[in-house]
């Protein structure tokens, strides 16, 4: 498994890759990578871009967890936010990205008004 597949904790792809003359399966999670080349495509700077601001997931299966991943890990936003409208799906995520370690700064935004408290992006 490539270091995504297992950090997120979801695999949706598998291919060959050699290893010392023999075949064999490997997995990893396009999701991941797709968010993050999706973000750094036309910006020059990505990483001091996103730094430090929020950003916005909508959702609570296993691309939100993806999104979730890519923003912390090479973006480094400053808080999450989730939007979905299921408020158990949003504490799964919340519990299972934190047992991973990239919990911190989620926060589930159930209401207007509370989206509009929040800070924006910019």
């Amino acid at each position: 498994m490539t270091d995504e597949c297992r950090d997120v904790g979801a695999c949706n792809t598998v291919f060959f890759k050699e290893r010392n003359g023999q075949r064999i399966l490997c997995g990893t999670n396009t999701d991941v990578i797709g968010i993050r080349d999706s973000f750094f495509y036309n910006v020059k700077d990505p990483a001091f871009t996103y730094h430090d601001r929020p950003a916005l997931v909508i959702g609570g299966g296993g691309a939100a967890r993806s999104a979730i991943y890519a923003l912390r890990k090479w973006m480094n936003v400053k808080e999450i936010y989730l939007v979905n409208r299921d408020a158990s799906e949003v504490e799964a995520v919340i519990r299972d990205c934190t047992s991973r370690g990239y919990g911190e700064g989620l926060l589930h935004i159930a209401t207007a008004e509370q989206a509009r408290s929040v800070e924006g992006p910019g």
